[in-house]
């Protein structure tokens, strides 16, 4: 995704302002046939739960949160930022011109009585189109080289990386699959699955099932760590796609 450019409003009951860029015919026709309508909302992180509502009513494209990072270790580490907004994104199929008005105006209508609550900072709607082949490979300029743990880094990629004698290190495209490294479930395990290692359980004769692999993240790690036997499975296509493509990186 790309960066955020909307800022936060410090005044819960100040009045929303009409700078958004409106949704036409025109523009709505330029996007092109595989289009969808963002609606982009920046919000403080205890109030995404009830953005992500609010736009989950009209998104059919779904919701998606992004959380702000801080890269440490010369951007071979990163964590989340709770200091800053997180932005919250909806996607509305962009080929009905009046179904995207009608989405426009109903997130307004419902940001605007959550924010005369004055609970926590939410920023203004942006809206914007885009296109599905720009969706799939925008969100890779804010996936960073991460180191987990002492010796694991996670490679995208499209990034260069000199690993150090003691690095295992992951060359991951996650591609629409989820298991980038940066989720707090997948730091834990791929910490886990280190400390098996490093206390001599994960190796001879030792077997590991992924279960809900993704990008295959986790199976490939405990491959790299020294597991004898690893099963990576999913139901959903575009995961086992990419967890077969990078486990032959």
């Amino acid at each position: 995704m790309a960066d955020p450019t909307a800022g936060v409003s410090t005044d819960a009951h100040a009045e929303r302002t009409n700078d958004r860029a409106e949704p036409t015919a025109q523009s709505a026709g330029a996007a092109g046939p595989g289009a969808w309508l963002e609606l982009a909302v920046e919000a403080d992180q205890e109030a995404v739960e009830a953005v992500s509502e609010i736009l989950a009513r009209v998104s059919s494209g779904g919701v998606a949160v992004e959380t702000p990072i801080v890269t440490e270790a010369e951007g071979l580490a990163a964590r989340p930022d709770p200091t800053r907004p997180a932005v919250v994104r909806g996607y509305v199929p962009a080929r009905d011109e009046a179904a995207t008005r009608v989405a426009v105006v109903t997130v307004e209508a419902a940001l605007g009585h959550l924010t005369a609550f004055g609970l926590r900072p939410i920023g203004e709607l942006r809206t914007r189109f885009v296109n599905e082949a720009d969706w799939a490979s925008a969100w890779k300029a804010q996936f960073p080289v991460v180191r987990i743990g002492r010796r694991l880094v996670i490679r995208p990629t499209w990034r260069r990386y000199r690993a150090g004698p003691d690095d295992v290190v992951l060359a991951l495209d996650p591609g629409m699959a989820f298991g980038t490294g940066l989720h707090p479930t997948t730091r834990l395990c791929l910490r886990a699955l280190e400390d098996l290692a490093a206390a001599g359980i994960l190796g001879s004769a030792s077997r590991v099932l992924d279960l809900g692999s993704g990008s295959g993240i986790l199976a490939i790690a405990a491959a790299k760590l020294g597991a004898t036997s690893v099963l990576a499975l999913d139901v959903d296509p575009i995961a086992v796609e990419a967890t077969l493509a990078n486990a032959r990186r």
